[in-house]
């Protein structure tokens, strides 16, 4: 018994090595693998991510706003955090909503940009902003995307979206 399991083990690390390369036996098998057992790793993918995405929000007062501040998109990385990191889910889900965002507003004509409001990625980032950073003196919120060269600058760094104010409803009137 021993020794089936690893036959089968061995034979699925061989077809799994040999699946990263782009040959017609391979694409056959693939075909046939209908559960997915034959990985592939796209470390290097054909058009790799070479921007960052940052994410500024501003509260603003009845009568001025007030400055533009950051929400980080990923904690700072530590060793217990590869242990025990339960917001992690939270911070991937406003960066997947914040990359989806810059994505649209890219692809979009700048006279139907407006219809990104009505969007499940706008709604997620103002929904996230509007709940952390609810203050006494803010009235309204309202949120811009930011593209950046990343590590090694090219240029400076480009306004892709900017949100409308949106109303803030203050800690003690939120429906519990």
């Amino acid at each position: 018994m021993t020794t089936a399991v690893i036959i089968v083990l061995s034979v699925w690390l061989g077809l799994s090595a040999l699946g990263q390369f782009d040959a017609p036996f391979i694409t056959r098998i693939r075909a046939r693998d209908h559960f997915s057992l034959m990985p592939r790793w796209t470390f290097f993918a054909p058009r790799p991510g070479v921007t960052d995405y940052h994410l500024l929000y501003q509260l603003c007062p009845d009568d001025w706003p007030n400055g533009w501040h950051e929400e980080h998109l990923a904690d700072p990385r530590t060793v217990w955090g590869a242990i025990w990191n339960p917001l992690k889910r939270n911070k991937k889900a406003l960066c997947d909503s914040v990359r989806s965002l810059g994505q649209q507003s890219k692809e979009l004509d700048p006279s139907s940009l407006w219809q990104v409001q009505f969007s499940v990625p706008y709604l997620a980032a103002l929904s996230y902003l509007s709940s952390r950073h609810v203050s006494e003196s803010a009235t309204h919120i309202r949120f811009m995307i930011i593209e950046s060269d990343g590590f090694h600058a090219v240029s400076e760094p480009r306004l892709l979206f900017l949100s409308e104010k949106h109303s803030l409803v203050p800690n003690d009137r939120v429906a519990k």
